[in-house]
């Protein structure tokens, strides 16, 4: 109603989290699905800022809308059309689309059946420039300004 749209800040290291705080993971999934069973917009982002920080991370913030009952459309939408509109930007990306950016994620399997497949890039695109996908060996990760 207002244009207020949450970007829920959810920790993705849960393992460390529950140690220092038990319980931690229980709460955070509790809120979670609290607000979307509320209708707050979510949208998928982080606190990071422009400090170095791992690129291609989201995989870690799935496993919390799972938990909290999100479906894989959902979450699939979550992590590209719906932060795109929290941005802004949704007239430009997040969706594949005449006039949109020409930015691509080809995978090894099908999201919305297997999240996994998240995990598993084999083309990506960004601004119509092809970019390695990351791979174990070889972590994406981003400097000052996000610049990769």
């Amino acid at each position: 109603e207002r244009g207020i749209i949450v970007t829920p800040t959810i920790g993705t290291n849960y393992g460390l989290n529950e140690e220092r705080r038990p319980g931690f993971v229980e709460h955070q999934t509790r809120v979670l699905r609290w607000q979307e069973e509320s209708g707050i917009r979510i949208m998928s982002g982080t606190d990071a800022g422009v400090s170095s920080f791992e690129l291609y991370a989201e995989h870690r913030y799935v496993k919390a809308y799972e938990l909290a009952g999100f479906s894989n459309p959902r979450i699939v939408d979550l992590l590209t059309c719906h932060t795109a509109a929290g941005l802004g930007l949704g007239d430009k990306i997040g969706t594949l689309g005449h006039g949109y950016s020409a930015d691509l994620l080809v995978l090894d399997g099908n999201p919305l059946e297997d999240l996994n497949a998240l995990r598993r890039p084999l083309l990506v695109m960004a601004r119509g420039r092809y970019q390695p996908p990351p791979s174990p060996e070889r972590p994406v990760q981003s400097g000052a300004g996000g610049q990769p």
